[in-house]
């Protein structure tokens, strides 16, 4: 990206005029329509000073390749994985108990140990967890200290059945709802004062597919 056509974009993702922009950097309005028409570019001070300004680099200013550092994706942490969830109605789980491999950047700085693996079994979740894939579940049986959001993905538990799914809570009511292309899955609802017989085992916070 030229030097033109990042200025504009600066000056545009900060919802301001050129008259606006100019008074920020000390500069005058026909200065900045230069800048963006590319017939003058600033020198190295005022490029600085821009960068700072609007918190940016200067390589994205002047349009140069950035460095970025990838995430290690070779050290990978054991958690337990027991089976199955399904994506669909409650449905008991066929205990698996053994151990996956999980990138370790799938944990997010929360500890591992705190977290489980399990597999999704249906399809009414398949906009954003695929059938077959694997799920990371921080395990909030483990660590109490949480709060719910209104549409956290959530492993729920009803007696000795299992689901997991989008959580949605209004004044009287909690609603399970599918995520899926297919439009054959409903949203489940609860009343509030039935919660007591929901158990929230944990949030989801990663998922992948293995492709063998």
């Amino acid at each position: 990206m030229a030097f033109k056509n990042s200025i504009k974009e600066v000056r545009l993702n900060n919802r301001m005029t050129k008259v606006e922009m100019a008074k920020k950097l000390d500069v005058s309005e026909g200065t900045i329509r230069m800048w963006e028409n590319g017939k003058n570019e600033p020198r190295m001070g005022m490029i600085e000073k821009i960068a700072k300004t609007f918190n940016v680099t200067k390589s994205y200013l002047l349009g140069e390749v950035e460095e970025v550092e990838l995430p290690d994706f070779t050290n990978d942490i054991k958690v337990p994985y027991f089976g199955q969830v399904s994506a669909g109605n409650f449905e008991s789980v066929e205990v698996d108990t053994k151990e996956l491999e999980v990138p370790e950047i799938a944990f997010n700085g929360r500890n591992p140990k705190e977290c489980i693996a399990l597999q999704v079994n249906g399809d009414s979740m398949n906009k954003i967890l695929s059938n077959g894939s694997y799920i990371i579940i921080h395990d909030y049986r483990r660590n109490q200290d949480y709060r719910l959001n209104n549409n956290d993905i959530l492993v729920l538990r009803l007696g000795g059945e299992y689901t997991v799914k989008r959580v949605r809570r209004t004044e009287t009511k909690l609603h399970l709802d599918p995520v899926s292309y297919s439009d054959e899955f409903k949203t489940n609802t609860f009343d509030l004062e039935s919660l007591e017989e929901i158990e929230v085992i944990g949030k989801v916070i990663y998922n992948y597919q293995t492709f063998e």
